[in-house]
């Protein structure tokens, strides 16, 4: 911004604005894979589109349901890995929780690693998925339900950090755990 002389067009007082950036919002989703999501920038109008490949596609792999128009929970996983990433948001919705059974009964299922920003655990999430040995637990994690990991095996282990809501779980339900810490170093390390 900048004032100008409309005699002579000199302008004084010149001030760079820094962009505030765009804040993209789902605008449209295709239903048949391959999908592609539409985004737009209420600030600009920019408008962005997005691909996912079928394994990495949320929309494929996990089946959710809409809290507001900024959450969702997650309902349950429609894929068959054995090794998956619970998404901390889908479609732009910040994922809050899983709701209660939400796993339950998945046998493949070997490693679970969820994303920073789930705020919980369901009740019986893991109920008697039977194959589960690791799953790494974030610090925005603040609640879990009720036998959670209820039938799951005897030596599944939570990562979790130190004097975090999972650390105090895995404590009292007698749970194996290792604590990660980020290493202060030139890049932080996990």
């Amino acid at each position: 911004k900048s004032h100008h002389c409309t005699v002579c067009g000199d302008k004084s007082d010149v001030t760079v604005i820094v962009s505030f950036g765009h804040n993209f919002k789902v605008i449209s989703t295709e239903e048949e894979h391959p999908h592609t999501i539409s985004y737009k920038c209420p600030r600009c109008d920019s408008i962005k589109e997005e691909a996912p490949t079928y394994d990495s596609c949320v929309l494929c792999n996990f089946s959710y349901t809409n809290v507001d128009d900024e959450t969702c929970k997650i309902t349950g996983y429609l894929g068959n890995a054995t090794s998956i990433v619970i998404p901390g948001k889908i479609l732009g919705r910040t994922v809050v929780t899983t709701t209660n059974g939400a796993f339950k009964n998945n046998t493949t299922l070997i490693s679970v690693t969820i994303e920073d920003g789930v705020l919980g655990l369901g009740a019986m999430a893991f109920l008697g998925c039977t194959s589960l040995s690791k799953i790494v637990i974030p610090e925005s994690v603040s609640s879990i339900g009720s036998r959670a990991f209820y039938n799951c095996p005897s030596d599944l282990t939570i990562y979790c950090f130190r004097d975090s809501y999972a650390m105090q779980y895995a404590i009292d339900n007698n749970y194996n755990y290792v604590i990660m810490g980020i290493g202060e170093t030139e890049n932080c390390t996990i």
